[in-house]
Order: structure tokens, then C-alpha cells, then sequence
């Protein structure tokens, strides 16, 4: 909905069930069994056009996570970020935010922190175009004794325009994950 003549406000309900087949397993454990949740989302965001292709947002979520087979793995996430989505020779989003990630059970130690997410790039005046990503979020693992873990990570990408439709691309990137339990 519009608010004012460059200013935008959302506001979401999302639920969504995750599922993994009855077959599938990782390292001996059945991934139906320990990640298969329903996830309830709702969110408001404002979004504000600085220029005709430069925005800036402001967003506020809460998640519930409820497991299908193991209860005791839910949690509930309050999120706060702001970012900026950009679209000319730089294009892409950025977001820099704090996430209260609790989990419903007592013995499993709750995240509150920074979070991150961006993917951007800039097309130089030829056929080449830099990116960069970039992770800071939580993510919940195969792992009943380490049910989450904290992933941070950056990758970085040069792509070339080698003929016709043909790019050539190089790609470096590292990740952490850090398991909680």
C-alpha cells in the first residue's frame, strides 16, 4: 500500500510446511524426522524510494517454527532489519539486522544477535560484473543434540562475458557454521 508519494508499507501472513521425504537421511538420521516443521510468518515492512532506483526498507517479523515429529526442536524468532535494494550498473539488496531466535526448550541456549544478508554486484562498462554475498543468520541442523547453528559467510564473484550467450565465472567464498546446543 502506498503511504505517501515515495513511501510504501506491507504487511504479510505467511505459512509455509517444510517437508523431506520418508527416505531421506544424512549420516545415519532421518531428516523427515528432525527438520519437517510448519513455519507462520508475519511481517510488516516500509519501503522508501530515495531515487527511481535506490530504495531503502525497514522490516519487523515474528517466525514460529513448529516441528511435525519433535516439538521439543520449535522455536519462536523476533526479527529487526533495515537494508536497501539498488538497481543500475550496482545492483542488488543489502540488510543488516537483530534476531531473537528462542527456542522452546529450556536446555537449548536462545540467539540474540546481528544477522546479514546481501547479494549485490556492479557491471563495469564492458562485460564484467563483481559480486559479493554475504550471510549472517540462524539455521536449524540435522542434529538433535546441536538443533541450530549460527552460519556466517562471504563468497565473492567475478564474471566475465566470454561470446554470445558464454560467461565465464570465478567464484572464492568461506562459511562458518557454529553449532549450538
Amino acid at each position: 500500500m502506498r503511504a505517501f508519494g515515495k513511501t510504501f508499507v506491507a504487511a504479510t501472513v505467511r505459512r509455509s510446511t517444510v517437508t523431506f521425504d520418508q527416505n531421506a537421511t544424512f549420516m545415519g538420521t532421518s531428516l523427515q524426522h528432525e527438520l519437517s516443521r510448519v513455519v507462520t510468518t508475519a511481517d510488516a515492512t516500509v519501503r522508501h524510494q530515495i531515487t527511481p532506483v535506490t530504495d531503502l526498507t525497514f522490516g519487523v517479523s515474528r517466525e514460529d517454527d513448529r516441528f511435525l515429529y519433535d516439538s521439543a526442536r520449535s522455536s519462536v524468532s523476533t526479527r529487526v532489519a533495515g537494508g536497501v535494494k539498488f538497481d543500475t550498473r550496482l545492483r542488488g539488496e543489502a540488510s543488516l539486522g537483530y534476531r531473537a531466535f528462542e527456542p522452546l526448550r529450556a536446555n537449548v541456549p536462545a540467539y540474540r544477535g546481528l544477522t546479514a544478508n546481501a547479494d549485490v554486484s556492479f557491471a563495469t562498462v564492458g562485460s564484467t560484473r563483481f559480486g559479493v554475498r554475504v550471510i549472517r543468520d540462524v539455521d536449524y541442523s540435522y542434529d538433535i543434540q546441536q538443533p541450530y547453528y549460527l552460519q556466517t559467510g562471504a563468497t565473492a564473484s567475478v564474471t566475465q562475458g566470454l561470446f554470445g550467450p558464454l560467461n565465464g565465472s570465478v567464484r572464492v567464498g568461506l562459511q562458518q557454521l557454529a553449532y549450538r546446543g
